[in-house]
């Protein structure tokens, strides 16, 4: 059963990305947004994403001699808990400057902006999913 509940674990994010992305998809004649307006608060929300989990991550590196995160070094989980941290970070820094190139460079076809765009909901979710992933394990670490 364990190995199941890690499978499941580490690919539940992408799979909601992927869900979310192809249903925005399949929708999209119903779908109008102006992709300018939408790569604007992409960046302003994962610049912040970013600077969150930096600051998390600072905080986490302080705690090195408390309880929690000697219990993940005692069962050789402090490198996934660091990594479930990391991976959101990650993403939400590449969503910020693939959305920045969204703005500055003007679009060819309709259709750039708007893969673009899908693309980059399909990441924000599966961000988000990987954020509330991390906070989770965050709140049962330290309750």
């Amino acid at each position: 059963m364990k190995i199941y509940t890690d499978k499941v674990e580490k690919w539940y994010p992408f799979v909601l990305g992927v869900t979310v992305l192809s249903v925005l998809y399949a929708y999209k004649p119903e779908i109008k947004p102006k992709p300018e307006v939408l790569f604007g608060a992409f960046v302003s929300i994962f610049t912040v994403i970013f600077g969150f989990f930096l600051t998390v991550l600072t905080i986490v590196k302080s705690f090195e001699g408390k309880k929690g995160i000697q219990l993940l070094r005692k069962y050789n989980k402090y490198d996934t808990f660091l990594s479930y941290l990391i991976k959101p970070m990650r993403w939400s820094l590449y969503i910020s400057v693939l959305s920045l190139t969204g703005i500055i460079f003007p679009p060819v076809f309709e259709w750039n902006h708007y893969l673009l765009l899908y693309l980059l909901i399909g990441l924000a979710v599966y961000v988000l999913a990987m954020s509330i992933r991390f906070i989770h394990l965050l709140i049962l670490l330290y309750k």
